[in-house]
């Protein structure tokens, strides 16, 4: 079951010809180069032990979960993304890194074929605020709640923000930076004020960490707009923000 913004990404991953499976590895990762920097730096803010179940929903080519698999080769890994080209194209980074994950899914988000409490963790990179039917984020978050064991954690790293009276503002820019590369994917922005409400009704602990670091921006605009960010700590809640959200199931 897919909507008009789930058709677009299929039709985008499987027909760019940088991120079809046909695609150049190495013009892959310069596209990727700055994401795959910040995902290192985030890495360990996983709390990682080894010998974690670990899912991750929407990670295109997946590169995160080899990643994972090869600093933590003790975690089953299971990679995932709406489309099944996209994972395809894991294979290319297991070969240069040299290791496996453990099992390689396409689905929707919105309907996850495992049964309830299956991961000790679930996560996300850049990909959450693709998830939602409009601005309702909910029918993704149950079934990602769903399979976490108790006490597991769901992780929405790097995720784009702004408070409720700046959306609108956040949501046109977030398309027109995406249009100006690409038509085939509809962007959106979260508001952590509604997400925080959807957790509190899944009965699951919330908290966000605002992200500043201007490191790995693209281009010198928001690279000062994150330095005026990090300088001036207030405005981290009024305007919009790159944040990381850990849900705990209880």
């Amino acid at each position: 079951m897919v909507s008009k913004s789930d058709t677009k990404e299929l039709h985008f991953w499987s027909t760019d010809p940088l991120e079809s499976p046909s695609g150049d590895l190495f013009t892959n990762i310069v596209r990727k180069s700055h994401f795959i920097r910040v995902f290192e730096q985030l890495l360990p803010s996983l709390g990682l032990t080894g010998e974690e179940r670990v899912l991750e929903i929407g990670g295109g080519h997946c590169w995160a979960s080899a990643l994972i698999k090869r600093n933590y080769p003790g975690c089953y890994v299971v990679a995932s993304d709406l489309s099944p080209e996209a994972v395809q194209f894991v294979e290319n980074y297991e070969g240069l890194l040299g290791t496996k994950v453990d099992e390689k899914w396409a689905f929707n988000c919105r309907r996850i074929p495992f049964d309830d409490e299956q991961f000790d963790m679930v996560f996300t990179f850049a990909a959450f605020h693709h998830f939602g039917e409009e601005r309702d984020f909910s029918e993704a978050l149950r079934e990602m709640v769903r399979i976490l064991r108790p006490g597991g954690k769901l992780i929405l790293l790097y995720e784009p923000s702004s408070p409720r009276w700046t959306y609108k503002l956040a949501f046109e820019r977030a398309n027109r930076k995406r249009a100006s590369f690409s038509h085939e994917i509809d962007e959106n922005v979260l508001v952590l004020a509604d997400i925080k409400r959807i957790c509190k009704k899944l009965g699951c602990k919330f908290q966000a960490q605002y992200f500043t670091s201007y490191e790995h921006r693209e281009g010198i605009v928001e690279t000062v707009y994150y330095y005026s960010l990090t300088r001036m700590k207030p405005l981290q809640r009024l305007l919009p923000c790159t944040v990381n959200v850990t849900i705990q199931k209880i």
